[in-house]
């Protein structure tokens, strides 16, 4: 098909956390299907997957056959860590001292009536019966002290050996260790192999090697094909806990490098560079790092930067400000479509109790917040250029800021969003509707954003397609839609 707005440089932003990653999958599978063109791709929180794989034409790693939110669950992203899960399992052994007992007299009450009988039947059997459950008594008092002291000792044990072990490592990774008790080693693992089949296909035998060679390769397969058919510039968004702002890296081709080269800062590191390639792998790997659910990553900054070589912690994008319009406009962006599950009306909750619907809600007022006030920042910016911008010689407006020198134009902002919240960004099992009982699962959100793709912008951009190859003039659109 033909490009509806040649000439135009297309954002595609995608922001979120957790299972708004599967609601992200959606909408790349429909414009991947669509066929439009996009020269940049954004990613902010859960949404590094869907910018990531989508920059390499690689997005049937997310939605396809086999793809990633077909097989994602709660346990198999938080999983918990393996100490304690040991603690756990010690923690049912002594309870079973308590229920052992309590489960034999619950028994003897249930048959109690049917004892009485057989012994109003044969004199003497409840005489009989209580001199057996008298001899079970020495046995009965060695499994209760057993399972009792056994798994304190064990407990113990365990965590003395542990805590010595670090001590010897470092006795900074005590606190480490307690950041958080979940482990997500197991889908970083699974991130990196579909990342490394893209970059080298997924025909290869050889397992994947380290992480810093997965995000360089990676890095390397876009670089390679900017400019070709279905590659994208990138832009990948994380929290930089320690320098308390994001982390921002860009990979664009030498035409995106000229558009932007006046919005670079030093907060932007590019890919391209050998020292910042490795951290792709690591920003990605953030993508469920929702704090305080689990540890931050610690990434080395490179040399070359202001931090100077430096260890930070890196998290989801989530916990610092911005949804990533901000990066699509420093990077040249004439049109966003923007991406996100919240919708306008956010709807009942299908949890309201515990810790996970409390970690839940706080994700998804932070998402909502950060959509909404960067929408409320860019109309703002808007209406500055259209009010005090100067006219270039090809009709658009330009306002230059005197603070900064950065030069704004207008933008075309497109948001896709359902109508309505059918999942929180950690009902990764899926969730009901307390109002109507409609079950919804994550393939049922893959296929909301796939159908939301068309309703709020693939439908108006295939008819000024066809508007245009009908020879009629055509006008890009102003301000938002929503």
């Amino acid at each position: 098909m033909k490009d509806p707005l040649l000439g135009r440089r297309t954002a595609v932003v995608f922001a979120g956390s957790g299972a708004s990653g599967a609601y992200h999958a959606g909408v790349l599978k429909a414009l991947d299907e669509a066929g439009v063109r996009i020269d940049l791709m954004v990613g902010s929180g859960v949404g590094v997957l869907a910018a990531a794989f989508g920059a390499a034409a690689s997005g049937a790693a997310l939605y396809g056959e086999k793809g990633l939110w077909r097989e994602i669950s709660f346990r198999r992203v938080f999983r918990l860590r393996w100490g304690v899960r040991f603690l756990r399992s010690l923690a049912l052994v002594a309870l079973s001292a308590f229920l052992v007992p309590a489960v034999l007299a619950l028994m003897l009450g249930l048959f109690l009536p049917a004892f009485l009988a057989v012994d109003f039947a044969q004199p003497g059997f409840m005489t009989r019966l209580f001199e057996a459950v008298a001899a079970l008594a020495p046995g009965l008092r060695l499994f209760f002290v057993f399972a009792l002291a056994a798994p304190t000792f064990l407990a113990f044990l365990f965590v003395l050996l542990r805590g010595v072990s670090l001590l010897r490592s470092s006795r900074r990774r005590i606190g480490e260790a307690l950041e958080s008790a979940f482990d997500l080693s197991g889908i970083e693992k699974d991130l990196a192999r579909r990342l490394w089949e893209a970059a080298r296909g997924p025909a290869l035998n050889e397992s994947a090697p380290l992480a810093s060679e997965i995000g360089r390769q990676f890095a390397a397969l876009i670089a390679e094909n900017a400019g070709q058919p279905g590659f994208r510039g990138l832009v990948l968004r994380a929290a930089n806990l320690d320098a308390r702002k994001p982390l921002v890296l860009k990979l664009v081709s030498d035409e995106g490098r000229r558009i932007s080269r006046d919005q670079d800062g030093d907060d932007l590191l590019d890919l391209k560079e050998s020292a910042a390639a490795p951290l792709l792998y690591d920003v990605v790997a953030t993508a469920f790092a929702a704090t305080p659910l689990s540890s931050p990553r610690r990434v080395r900054l490179p040399k070359q930067g202001a931090s100077g070589g430096e260890v930070h912690r890196i998290a989801e994008a989530s916990a610092a400000a911005g949804s990533g319009l901000s990066e699509a406009i420093g990077m040249g962006a004439d049109q966003i479509v923007l991406v996100t599950a919240t919708a306008n009306d956010p709807g009942p909750h299908s949890e309201r109790r515990g810790l996970k619907a409390l970690a839940s809600a706080f994700l998804a007022l932070q998402e909502r917040t950060s959509i909404e006030s960067d929408l409320k920042q860019t109309e703002r910016l808007n209406r500055i250029v259209d009010t005090v911008g100067h006219q270039k010689s090809t009709g658009e407006r330009e306002w230059q800021d005197p603070l900064t020198g950065r030069k704004f134009r207008s933008v075309t902002v497109h948001v896709i969003r359902p109508r309505k919240a059918r999942l929180r960004p950690l009902d990764l099992d899926g969730a009901v509707d307390p109002s109507s009982e409609v079950e919804t699962s994550l393939l049922d959100w893959l296929d909301e954003g796939h159908r939301d793709a068309h309703r709020c912008y693939l439908d108006s951009a295939l008819g000024e397609d066809r508007i245009r190859e009908g020879g009629a003039a055509l006008s890009a659109p102003a301000g938002l839609s929503l």
